[in-house]
């Protein structure tokens, strides 16, 4: 791995969440130090933002947060007891944004926002996608960012996202 010579190594989000939920975030506390070890910065994603915040709360050495809008790994028992359903596919609810947002601001490292635009949920509309650019901006620190998928198939989506960015990602 380090002969492609990265500069930095992010713990996977999903696997992330299921080794907290398993009691196990030793793992990753572990796997952020061998990073370090290799001389590159050490990231933590999660979709969960309590474990954001955990790793946050105890003073982890991490350079950095991927920090996913949409906890896509919510147990399906959380949302059982919950909601008395369960979803076909990965929840996405529309409180989610906002309870990441909030641990966003809260950390004091940069945080790398994924899935604003709820993975091509929010994709119909060019002002839908514009809404969910002015959200994450304004919910996200000045040392942090976005980062956006695309699929520029049948419009400009490369264009329009950096308009979007140009318009809303001000420092």
């Amino acid at each position: 791995m380090m002969q492609l010579q990265p500069i930095a190594i992010a713990h996977h989000g999903g696997v992330t969440d299921s080794l907290f939920r398993a009691g196990q975030a030793q793992k990753v506390h572990d796997f952020v130090k061998k990073v370090h070890d290799c001389g590159v910065l050490a990231g933590v994603s999660a979709h969960n933002p309590e474990n954001i915040q955990r790793i946050a709360d105890q003073g982890w050495e991490v350079d950095f947060f991927m920090t996913c809008f949409y906890y896509v790994t919510r147990p399906r028992e959380e949302m059982l007891k919950t909601l008395g359903k369960v979803p076909v596919g990965e929840p996405f609810f529309e409180s989610d944004p906002e309870e990441m947002s909030q641990v966003i601001r809260n950390v004091d490292k940069p945080c790398l926002a994924f899935k604003i635009l709820a993975a091509g949920r929010l994709c119909w509309s060019r002002e839908s996608v514009e809404r969910a650019f002015q959200y994450a901006f304004s919910r996200i620190k000045k040392i942090d960012a976005v980062i956006v998928g695309m699929y520029p198939c049948f419009k400009d989506e490369v264009r329009e996202n950096a308009e979007y960015v140009r318009k809303y990602g001000k420092v």
